[in-house]
């Protein structure tokens, strides 16, 4: 097989491209970047959540914990996060534990039960491993698997999309760096209007023979709106086809053919 020197393909003409997709490009970006501006904002607030308030593994020690009684030591109101306009509360409390007396925190988004609380009064705790829990509280937390649950999917749609997009513009890449130089019939052209994200252009379709003489037929879009002033039906115009699979070609464009230096015969 001959060797093939490839043309080169330069930043503008890649840029336009981008352009002829643009819907895609930009459904792709948006979905993309979604999940991870909410992240920032969720990383943000999970670090003003952070208030010496440990983690614990609530299950297990409900589970296999020791239950005891403690006594509050404190209240404190969480202000600066708010769920459903309510605050989270943090309770301070003290019980005896396996090495003797053990001070607890803990935090709860449960106001009903907790304004029926105050300083002094006992309550029923479990404790394993130096980790306490209050029961009938529910722990706070933010709902990291709920966000993840909605914004997981939108960073599949993204990330879809912008593999469309990068397999269309990989494909026509290929026929520019690596296409056979063809002549092709002008069959029609109709414009395209520059509305829902795509760029204003000409649906160009053509006829031109394979190979081995068959006609094949052809759609190409352009950007260059000069091509419907200088060309009629019936013309020849140049298009690029590929080596590897006929069926797949497309317009040569005038200024990527001078911007680039191409040497199209």
């Amino acid at each position: 097989m001959a060797f093939r020197e490839q043309r080169e393909v330069g930043l503008k003409t890649i840029f336009n491209l981008l352009q002829q997709w643009r819907a895609l490009l930009i459904i792709g970006v948006v979905f993309t970047l979604i999940p991870f501006f909410f992240a920032v904002i969720l990383l943000s607030v999970n670090s003003l959540n952070d208030s010496g308030v440990p983690e614990v593994d609530y299950d297990q020690v409900s589970k296999n914990g020791k239950q005891v009684n403690a006594r509050i030591t404190g209240i404190e109101t969480q202000s600066n996060i708010t769920i459903d306009n309510e605050h989270p509360s943090i309770i301070s409390y003290e019980y005896t534990g396996d090495n003797g007396s053990t001070t607890g925190i803990y935090r709860s988004l449960d106001p009903d039960k907790i304004d029926r609380m105050n300083i002094g009064d006992t309550i029923n705790v479990k404790h394993l491993n130096g980790s306490s829990i209050i029961l009938g509280l529910e722990p706070f937390a933010l709902p990291f698997r709920l966000f993840a649950a909605i914004l997981i999917p939108f960073l599949c749609v993204g990330l879809i999309v912008l593999t469309i997009l990068v397999v269309k513009m990989r494909g026509k890449i290929s026929l520019y760096r690596s296409g056979d130089v063809r002549d092709a019939e002008l069959v029609s052209m109709s414009t395209k209007n520059g509305r829902y994200g795509h760029a204003q252009g000409v649906i160009v379709n053509y006829q031109y023979k394979s190979a081995r003489g068959q006609s094949m037929l052809g759609e190409s879009y352009t950007s260059d709106l000069s091509i419907l002033g200088t060309t009629r039906q019936g013309d020849l115009i140049k298009i690029f086809v590929s080596p590897e699979d006929e069926s797949k070609s497309c317009l040569i464009q005038k200024l990527d053919q001078l911007r680039n230096n191409w040497r199209i015969e």
